[in-house]
């Protein structure tokens, strides 16, 4: 169980972020929210991702540390 314990937390961090998408959505000022819970989770499951020395989740918590980003971005120029 311990060798599976980093993989659980980085998991709940994940998917805590992903899920931070769904203020974004239906409460005012929920883009605040999403961006600052987002980047909070991406940089936690980043640190532990590096920690494992697993480069794909690395990559996957560096792209949900932008992603609200550019959906603000696509939302400005679109």
């Amino acid at each position: 169980m311990k060798e599976k314990f980093p993989y659980i937390v980085y998991w709940f961090l994940f998917l805590l972020g992903l899920h931070s998408y769904w203020q974004f959505f239906f409460v005012d000022y929920g883009v605040i929210y999403t961006v600052f819970f987002t980047f909070i989770c991406g940089l936690f499951g980043g640190m532990v991702a590096l920690l494992l020395r697993n480069y794909k989740l690395v990559t996957l918590s560096f792209m949900l540390l932008i992603s609200p980003y550019i959906i603000i971005l696509s939302m400005h120029y679109v």
